[in-house]
């Protein structure tokens, strides 16, 4: 069992796997064969990945997001 990290990542082994930020604070279960990795979470199976051994971070596989800019009113 592994804790998701506040900026939404567990370690394992020597790397860094990126799942999500809305899970930080949950356990979740990693199953591993190799270099392949089931993550398990309280909602169900949120990331499969195989690990690049070339690279320490394992990014979460999707596109990274942009803040929200939040328009002033103006007067």
């Amino acid at each position: 069992m592994h804790s998701v990290h506040k900026a939404g990542h567990i370690g394992w082994s020597d790397y860094v796997v990126g799942i999500d930020s809305r899970l930080a604070g949950q356990r979740v279960l990693v199953i591993a064969r190799d270099f392949d990795l089931a993550i398990c979470g309280q909602t169900g199976l949120p990331r499969r990945l195989r690990i690049d051994t070339n690279r320490r971070y394992q990014g979460t596989g999707l596109p990274p997001r942009r803040p929200r800019r939040i328009m002033s009113a103006m007067s």
